[in-house]
């Protein structure tokens, strides 16, 4: 086998490897995905797919598709060090999040609410199916922003009450998406009519 039929092989994985994870998280199917994705491979080979991971994991990126065509057409110089960075600070919030939902980041336990109204708990089903329908309110980069790493604590005299590892992601969902978030609690059932996201001191 030559040279030129290995890099071949090579650049039809890549290529289909990359625009299957463009279709599935590029939903705006008017869009000219294939073409922008057949380019930047040509001009970029194998930096294109990182180009496309840092338009979809990146929480700072609002439309993954504009600023994936955004990239593709700058020069050479392309600096992703910030937007990898910010993706493995993202994910190692959601890891800490994980290991342990009642501790925040500085070590203090979060404080537990009661709940008191009929018809919301903290069965994990219940926030499942919140988390559901949450994440179908708004877009997939503003769900994994602002609102993925949120957890319930209780709901407390119709205040539903949830937490976030740090004060600026609890200010920053609030601030970003209170409203939706109470709508959506309504809509699965919850007796709700204010918000609070605490977060460690």
């Amino acid at each position: 086998m030559s040279r030129a039929t290995v890099e071949k092989l090579a650049y039809d994985e890549l290529f289909a490897s990359g625009w299957e994870l463009i279709r599935q998280n590029f939903p705006e199917v008017s869009r000219n995905h294939h073409h922008t994705w057949e380019w930047a491979v040509k001009r970029y080979h194998w930096r294109a797919l990182i180009m496309v991971v840092v338009a979809i994991e990146d929480p700072s990126v609002r439309k993954p598709h504009s600023y994936f065509g955004w990239l593709a057409l700058k020069a050479e110089g392309i600096d992703l060090a910030d937007n990898l960075a910010l993706i493995q600070w993202h994910r190692d919030q959601q890891q800490r999040r994980l290991d342990d939902d009642t501790v925040g980041e500085d070590g203090d336990e979060l404080e537990e609410v009661t709940i008191t109204d009929a018809g919301a708990t903290a069965a994990p089903a219940e926030w499942e199916k919140f988390r559901e329908a949450l994440r179908g309110a708004v877009s997939l980069v503003e769900f994994r922003s602002w609102l993925d790493p949120l957890s319930f604590v209780g709901i407390n005299e119709g205040q539903l009450v949830l937490s976030a590892p740090t004060r600026f992601l609890a200010q920053s969902a609030e601030n970003r998406a209170g409203p939706i978030i109470l709508n959506v609690a309504r809509a699965i059932g919850w007796k709700v009519h204010l918000l609070d996201i605490r977060s460690p001191s």
